[in-house]
């Protein structure tokens, strides 16, 4: 049986939806089409340029090894690479007599790989009195001592470094109270004049990269920037007057995981409507903006010329106690799509310069109750005492995969469409009801839990009830309350947990997993359903017009995936078509170093998180094409709708896919 769930008309990455009746797009499949071919991966070394840099970070306190996992680096496809410097770890006896080579091998064997490091200068040092604190939110070093023996180690990275990289990072992580404000602007004003003096005036000027603003850039990142960017030119001006703003701020990173809203947060325009205070805090922007463009209108009132960066995102691959991602069941596959959805609707908003994958591997400074290291693309084991943890690579995630997709199909030749409309006609089959079944057992046993992979709420009853028999009891006598656990270990958030609230989920660690059957006969309560479109262009075909489209189900909660059956067409104004595209001249660098080996269908339809590839389907009924030939004509398609990202594409807008037959 199926259901409609919805009728969108949709502006590109904008989220609604109108119950309506419209017909099944198509018919249920009976089985998945033959897949024509794979993405073929490409080493950083291979791609020209891209706006994409994966985290490289921690080896300042020794919780991951460069040696490790170097040689997954280059052929993830990331242009960048996100490295700290670790201010402690150079100049332990803060003497000034520097330990280089762990860094040497880190930079220069990033850069080796086709990889540019960007350098964060962080943390603090416990040599130094006043020396700040070690790890994010830390506070600043403070002390003249302290700022001029950073001053000291500054100038000696620059100048050792100066011929791989000029970016570089002020800290991680401020804190972003008023208190903080004068601190930093000191911080970034001594590190500025120290980069410009280790700096050698043949080489690059440097790129400075200010803030480093956490979660919170939504809220206090505004005040923080206002606040602290005239401190610093002050300081500059009383200090070195050839020194401007435009000279220290090159850019302002954020971190944008996103939280439980979804990583699609970041762009939603939620910032400035009109009516509200301060009536300009869009501007250039139209209002509503989303709260990057609200950063980036702010920053640029201070220093026009400067960019805003995606400096950090990402996703646990599992189940973590601490960190902004806790209250969730993550799993490897959620890891997977919230990583992709968060580089797409990068990639689609211009607003930002590049954007950063939070991190390579595993980083090992989690305790017991305390796991918040496990974000990385690669599995470390992390298994035993810092700082001697194994700190080896024991496997590539899915996501690993995933990123690599990207990085192969969104180079610099590759530009948002933010004009494309979307409008979706979608049907999703009815399923029963969730009850909760038992692994091995009939009834719920006291150190058993369901797996709420299918739930999305799951309510803390601690009040009153002192053990697994009460949690039981009182989980029976609430309507709808089908699941129960309960923890006795207060590391663990101890109490009973139900099936019952709009709490996130939050299951406990350590306990025997169940499972989650569906069984009944009553359908579920309605899912979220988040039609949402980016189309994109790539500069170099042949011909102007949108050539990549990307659909995705942007549930705010990542549940299991349900097949969900849409028409999409997608169209232009012709007002807004982009200029005709030229073919690149003879002899230019193409995106890629591979060419092409087969003729390309004119449409694919690929799965990102695997890179697998179809030949793409047009509308149901149709004859037309899904990429009509005049750039101003509607693309229209059938696709199976999930919340993981899928990519329909002209198939000779797209770098080398190894179809099926190839055989170099």
């Amino acid at each position: 049986m199926l259901a409609v769930i919805g009728l969108a008309t949709v502006a590109t990455g904008l989220h609604s939806a109108a119950a309506s009746g419209v017909r099944a797009p198509h018919s249920p499949r009976d089985e998945e089409p033959t897949p024509i071919g794979t993405v073929v991966p490409h080493s950083a070394g291979e791609i020209r340029g891209s706006r994409w840099s994966v985290g490289l970070e921690t080896q300042d306190r020794n919780y991951t090894v460069w040696d490790s996992y170097k040689a997954y680096v280059g052929p993830l496809g990331a242009k960048r690479g996100r490295l700290q410097a670790g201010w402690a770890r150079c100049d332990p006896d803060g003497n000034g007599t520097f330990n280089w080579p762990w860094l040497d091998e880190a930079v220069r064997g990033a850069a080796a790989v086709g990889v540019q490091p960007w350098i964060e200068l962080s943390y603090g040092n416990a040599a130094y009195a006043g020396g700040g604190g070690d790890g994010p939110g830390a506070g600043v070093p403070t002390s003249a001592a302290a700022l001029d023996g950073w001053r000291r180690w500054v100038t000696a990275v620059a100048a050792r470094f100066h011929d791989v990289t000029n970016e570089w990072e002020v800290w991680n992580e401020p804190q972003l109270g008023p208190d903080d404000y004068q601190p930093y602007a000191k911080l970034a004003a001594v590190t500025c004049q120290a980069l410009y003096e280790g700096t050698p005036s043949s080489a690059p000027r440097p790129r400075i990269f200010y803030g480093t603003l956490s979660g919170g850039y939504a809220s206090a990142g505004i005040p923080f920037i206002n606040a602290t960017l005239p401190l610093l030119a002050g300081y500059l001006a009383a200090e070195t007057p050839a020194l401007t703003l435009a000279d220290c701020v090159s850019a302002v990173t954020y971190h944008g995981y996103g939280g439980g809203a979804g990583p699609e947060s970041n762009h939603a325009k939620t910032h400035g409507a009109p009516g509200t205070s301060p009536a300009n805090l869009c501007t250039p922007y139209l209002a509503p903006c989303s709260a990057v463009e609200a950063l980036d209108a702010t920053l640029k009132r201070h220093v026009p010329s400067a960019v805003v960066i995606q400096g950090e995102a990402g996703a646990p691959a599992e189940w973590m106690h601490g960190g902004a991602m806790e209250p969730y069941n993550w799993t490897e596959a959620k890891q997977l799509k919230w990583d992709l959805r968060a580089m797409l609707g990068d990639a689609h908003a211009p607003v930002v310069n590049f954007s950063s994958v939070f991190t390579m591997v595993d980083i090992c400074y989690h305790a017991e109750g305390s796991n918040i290291g496990v974000y990385g693309l690669l599995k470390a084991p992390c298994t035993g005492t810092h700082p001697d943890e194994n700190k080896t690579v024991a496997y590539a995630r899915p996501a690993y995969r995933g990123v690599q997709t990207v990085t192969a199909l969104w180079d610099d030749s590759v530009v948002a469409v933010p004009e494309a409309q979307f409008h979706f006609e979608c049907t999703r089959p009815t399923q029963p009801a969730n009850q909760c079944r038992w692994q091995n057992a009939s009834a719920p046993v006291v150190g058993r839990h369901c797996d709420y992979a299918n739930s999305t709420r799951v309510g803390h009853q601690d009040s009153g009830l002192a053990d697994a028999s009460a949690c039981q009891q009182a989980c029976c006598a609430l309507e709808g309350c089908t699941c129960w656990t309960w923890s006795p270990r207060p590391a663990y958030n101890q109490g009973c947990w139900m099936f019952n609230s709009s709490v996130p989920t939050l299951p406990m660690p350590n306990l025997t997993t169940g499972w989650v059957e569906r069984n009944g006969t009553s359908p579920p309560p309605p899912a979220p359903f988040v039609p949402t479109g980016y189309a994109f262009r790539n500069t170099t075909a042949a011909s102007a017009g949108v050539t990549h489209v990307v659909v995705v189900d942007a549930t705010t909660m990542l549940e299991d995936d349900r097949l969900t059956q849409c028409n999409v067409t997608v169209t232009l104004p012709s007002t807004l078509l982009p200029a005709e595209a030229t073919a690149p001249a003879a002899g230019a660098p193409t995106a890629h170093a591979r060419a092409p080996r087969t003729s390309p269908p004119p449409a694919v339809r690929v799965i990102v998180g695997n890179g697998t590839v179809f030949q793409a389907e047009g509308v149901a009924g149709s004859t037309r094409p899904v990429f009509p030939p005049e750039a101003s004509g509607t693309i229209a398609f059938s696709v199976d709708l999930f919340d993981g990202p899928t990519l329909i594409a002209r198939g000779d807008a797209l770098p080398p896919i190894a179809y099926s037959g190839d055989t170099d």
